[in-house]
């Protein structure tokens, strides 16, 4: 019961509505008083619950992927050269795992879990890693990140939030890739804690960087 009321409070919290994260926090306070068991969720759905307490008190949400924080550009579907590139850059990247898995510094080892993995209703992200406990879905771009990318990978980040109750994994952390950024899309990334990397082209193949 525990367990489901926690998810219930957090999914309602990821979506803005702080009357019904409110209520199933107030059930929550009640279970843990007749249980009076200290290890009904773990650390990391206990550290998730205090933030979701500090919204409640302050009555105000943070940002979060339910919000669409930008006037994003319009989407205009990709032509077949892009594609091709698109497809080609992930595969890259793949073939330099050993250089994320030194960005990330994973809990135990970072294996690929989906390419073109289908996030319903927000569409399809490029590439999605796991590890032992975090989901790290992966949002690339073939050239600089612009406006619809924070979009993107807000929307990703929600749905995989979302099914935190399959015990899949624990925490999510998205990661956008690009070969460069808008300064204030950069900014905006890394004020909701999203990953940004870039990439460069070597004569050794491709490089990767934390920025």
């Amino acid at each position: 019961m525990i367990t489901s009321l926690f998810y219930h409070c957090y999914y309602a919290f990821l979506k803005g509505n702080l009357p019904d994260s409110e209520m199933y926090y107030e059930f929550l306070k009640e279970e843990f008083r007749e249980r009076q068991d200290r290890h009904a969720l773990t650390p990391i759905q206990l550290k998730t619950l205090k933030m979701v307490r500090e919204a409640i008190k302050t009555r105000k949400i943070p940002e979060m992927a339910w919000g669409d924080p930008l006037n994003n550009e319009a989407n205009t579907p990709p032509d077949l050269k892009q594609k091709n590139d698109q497809k080609q850059l992930v595969k890259e990247i793949h073939l330099g795992l050993s250089q994320i898995e030194g960005i990330l510094h994973p809990t135990g080892t970072l294996y690929l879990y989906n390419i073109e993995h289908p996030c319903p209703p927000y569409g399809v992200i490029d590439v999605v890693y796991r590890d032992d406990i975090t989901v790290y879905p992966l949002e690339v771009k073939t050239g600089e990140g612009k406006h619809d990318i924070l979009g993107q990978i807000m929307k990703y980040e929600l749905f995989f939030k979302l099914n935190l109750h399959l015990g899949h994994y624990q925490e999510v952390q998205p990661i956008t890739m690009c070969s460069h950024y808008q300064n204030f899309v950069l900014g905006e990334l890394k004020k909701r804690g999203i990953i940004t990397l870039r990439y460069d082209r070597t004569k050794r193949g491709l490089k990767l960087y934390r920025i």
